[in-house]
């Protein structure tokens, strides 16, 4: 049986699996992985590489894609000199900072979902604990 390659939309990145493309995309690509789990169609894309070169453009954002326009986006100061090599910088460290935000936010919530699939499994064991006892007793 043939496998079949998954591309990642972010980069060149290719996996046989689609756990495989998910890690990627998780710990590679934080600030869209969010986003990219949403899409129903994700495996679809990730099979069809003319599909995830379009898909793609189209997910990154403009902010990311053209960090050196002198346009600023909304909410922003915009560039005084982009020969200013500190504040260039601070930006670069501003922006790492929020993905880095993104990406612990993100396991925070996987984190989370853990906790409550915890707590499932050990009221499932409390349960076959107590039956289990009644087994032992009666026998």
């Amino acid at each position: 049986m043939p496998k079949s390659v998954l591309y990642c939309p972010f980069c060149e990145q290719t996996s046989s699996r689609p756990q495989g493309l998910a890690a990627h995309v998780r710990n590679r690509h934080p600030k869209y992985y969010s986003k990219w789990l949403k899409t129903p169609t994700r495996l679809e894309d990730a099979k069809n590489r003319s599909v995830l070169a379009s898909k793609s453009a189209e997910q990154i954002e403009p902010s990311v894609r053209g960090q050196d326009s002198a346009a600023p986006s909304a909410g922003r100061t915009p560039i005084a000199a982009p020969e200013n090599p500190t504040l260039e910088l601070l930006q670069r460290v501003h922006g790492q900072l929020l993905e880095r935000k993104q990406s612990i936010e993100a396991q925070l919530g996987r984190l989370n979902a853990f906790t409550k699939e915890l707590e499932a499994v050990n009221s499932q064991l409390e349960a076959l604990d107590k039956t289990l006892g009644l087994f032992q007793s009666a026998a």
